[in-house]
């Protein structure tokens, strides 16, 4: 399984993924895969974020669970 399926799968399966949590899948540049995903028609949303000591950070999660690639 590829970097890309492992996030897919993640993703479709309601993680919110964050940069820190995609090293667990094996990949180092998540906005990349993400980019790649969506050019697959997938909807990924991205929020970015601020943590209690300020530092920020950017979040991806698809909203929905079934069929989850954007109407063409």
């Amino acid at each position: 399984m590829t970097k890309t399926e492992r996030v897919l799968n993640a993703l479709l399966a309601g993680d919110k993924l964050t940069h820190l949590k995609a090293l667990a899948y094996g990949t180092y540049r998540l906005a990349d895969v993400v980019y790649r995903l969506r050019r697959q028609g997938y909807n990924i949303v991205t929020n970015d974020r601020v943590d209690s000591d300020g530092t920020r950070f950017t979040e991806y999660h698809i909203p929905e669970a079934v069929d989850n690639r954007a109407a063409a």
